[in-house]
């Protein structure tokens, strides 16, 4: 006589929802520990802080719904946040060409009050978006390969992005400190 094949209790491990909660907590840590420092990366491209925190928050939504297939989390969300911003930003322009508010009106992060980071903002905002957007990679520890493959463009083109970037940006930033050196040794005793 045969003993009647058992079911295996499912390990806790194997379990469905158990995988299920370990993704979730997965997710949690990834938007805890990213959320902020994507929104500085964002700002840094070129968004409002509204626009920001709108494209990022769309980003974590795609990613949390697609996040068993996401290998690595990092460039889907900044892809999926750039290519919402720049939706938005193109949707935006055909309904108000002209209309942009000076002050938003969302609570945003204490990096962008100081003086500092408004000055580099500024300068970042007068180079040519392509270069803005490498830089703000850049900015953010991505390597030239690393911010090729994201933005899928030449290793070279994005090599050549940077270095007129920062040529633009030193030669602003520099004209800014220039004239306060200069004021400072003239108002000297």
């Amino acid at each position: 006589m045969s003993t009647p094949h058992r079911k295996a209790k499912p390990s806790m491990s194997t379990s469905p929802e158990h995988a299920a909660d370990q993704q979730n907590t997965h997710f949690d840590e990834y938007f805890r520990s990213n959320y902020v420092r994507l929104v500085r990366w964002l700002i840094f491209s070129g968004a409002t802080g509204v626009e920001a925190h709108d494209a990022i928050q769309s980003a974590m939504e795609a990613a949390f719904r697609h996040w068993p297939r996401i290998s690595t989390p990092d460039p889907y969300v900044r892809k999926v946040a750039m290519r919402y911003f720049l939706r938005e930003r193109a949707r935006a322009a055909r309904e108000k060409p002209t209309e942009r508010t000076a002050a938003e009106p969302v609570a945003t992060t204490h990096f962008e009050y100081r003086a500092e980071v408004q000055e580099v903002r500024a300068a970042l905002a007068s180079l040519p978006p392509a270069q803005r957007f490498v830089v703000a990679l850049s900015m953010d520890g991505y390597t030239p390969k690393e911010i090729s493959q994201l933005l899928e463009k030449p290793s070279s083109t994005v090599r050549s992005h940077l270095r007129f970037a920062r040529r633009a940006l030193r030669s602003k930033l520099i004209r800014g400190h220039g004239q306060a050196t200069r004021e400072e040794v003239h108002d000297g005793p």
